[in-house]
């Protein structure tokens, strides 16, 4: 095997522990919000299977392709939601104390926060806002 084959096999298990750690957050969700942009990262990794499968060749390609579409299938189990603790984007806890001012926007389907310094929407099924609104009311968030 090549240097760069080393690389991407090191890549590769970087990528299934931090997409393991994402579904452990994910877990603690006691309030999934039903997002619709979750095809974005599966096409990413189909993207990337089809790179390998035209770039590479021999025993490297197939179990790089077959990698590759493990960890597709693993990113389906990572969620976005509320839990006690904070608002689970993406598999990321961002806890409610760096959240800042908490807005849902009911008719869209938003619920905007902070991440660090940024502005952050996580963007869900506008008929779930009223059960959003319902949940960080509960834990008193909003």
């Amino acid at each position: 095997m090549s240097y760069y084959e080393y690389l991407f096999c090191a890549l590769d298990v970087l990528i299934f522990v931090m997409i393991f750690r994402l579904i452990k957050v994910s877990r603690t969700i006691e309030l999934e919000l039903k997002v619709s942009a979750k095809w974005v990262i599966t096409a990413f990794f189909l993207i990337m299977c089809v790179i390998v499968f035209f770039r590479y060749s021999g025993l490297f390609k197939y179990m790089e392709m077959v990698l590759i579409l493990i960890m597709a299938g693993l990113y389906h189990f990572v969620k976005y939601g509320l839990n006690q603790e904070g608002i689970v984007n993406a598999g990321r806890l961002i806890p409610y104390e760096y959240a800042g001012d908490i807005t849902v926007d009911e008719e869209k389907g938003i619920l905007s926060f902070r991440r660090g310094h940024d502005l952050t929407s996580v963007y869900f099924d506008p008929a779930q806002a009223e059960e959003v609104k319902q949940y960080l009311k509960k834990i008193k968030w909003i």
